[in-house]
């Protein structure tokens, strides 16, 4: 198995998964809105049959992306 510092993990999981551990880690948003994020295109999936599953580290980079940009 490789050195722990050379070896680079994601987290991937179906969005009920990843929403919870949102929400667990104090990350206010709903499902819905992953689900929609990941219909629009917004998000990537990867399919296996109707269940998506998405990358945790993804979701954290599009949320500070979105609540990042002034509104001015």
């Amino acid at each position: 198995m490789p050195d722990d510092k050379n070896f680079l993990t994601c987290s991937v999981g179906s969005i009920a998964e990843i929403h919870q551990r949102l929400v667990a880690e104090g990350v206010h948003i709903t499902e819905y809105a992953l689900r929609a994020w990941v219909k629009s295109g917004r998000l990537g999936a990867i399919f296996s049959g109707r269940k998506a599953y998405i990358a945790y580290a993804e979701v954290l980079r599009l949320l500070s992306d979105t609540t990042g940009k002034s509104s001015a």
